[in-house]
């Protein structure tokens, strides 16, 4: 499916236009609970977070002190974001906000499957990793229990919302193609 940048900027800031940036408490405890389970990968103390949303991973990043980066392009999103006082940008070539090899950690969650490019998107990731950081993400897995009962009603598939799907193979054949070694997948 090719999907023009400018439909996806439409439809990503009608998705977040009834944005509330509150999220339930539980969501906010597992993601704590994430960070500070990447804590042994902070050197500099930068988190970057490729398509940040409503924000609630970074909200969770700051609340233990780390420095908050994102990428996105929903509009809502972004003055969120900068209402917050986070480094945030649309623009991935913005060296002022994502200055190469200068991220402890790069999160990509439930990215992939929405770009036209997931390729590139993972490079970006490797440019802004500082050499043995982290890169986290998550994505459907197109070979899940889910997906075999609910077969084409599996809510993931959607697009324009959902460009690409992935299998575990597919995600170890990119994270190759881009430079990653994965360390743990499930």
């Amino acid at each position: 499916m090719d999907v023009e940048a400018s439909e996806l900027q439409t439809y990503y800031d009608q998705y977040y236009a009834q944005a509330r940036f509150e999220w339930p408490e539980a969501v906010t405890a597992s993601l704590r609970q994430l960070v500070h389970a990447c804590e042994s990968f902070r050197h500099s103390g930068r988190w970057l977070d490729i398509g940040f949303g409503e924000g609630a991973l970074l909200d969770a990043v700051e609340h233990f002190g780390w420095s908050c980066y994102g990428i996105e392009i929903s509009l809502p999103c972004l003055d969120y974001g900068r209402q917050r006082g986070w480094s945030v940008t649309s623009d991935v070539e913005d060296e002022d906000i994502l200055p190469k090899r200068g991220f402890d950690v790069v999160s990509m969650v439930e990215v992939l499957e929405h770009v036209a490019q997931p390729d590139a998107y993972l490079r970006i990731a490797a440019q802004a990793l500082r050499p043995g950081g982290l890169l986290y993400m998550t994505t459907p897995n197109v070979r899940s229990l889910n997906r075999r009962l609910l077969g084409l009603q599996w809510s993931v598939f959607s697009p324009p919302e959902h460009l690409s799907l992935w299998s575990i193979a597919g995600i170890h054949s990119i994270l190759d193609k881009t430079g990653f070694e994965p360390i743990k997948m499930g």
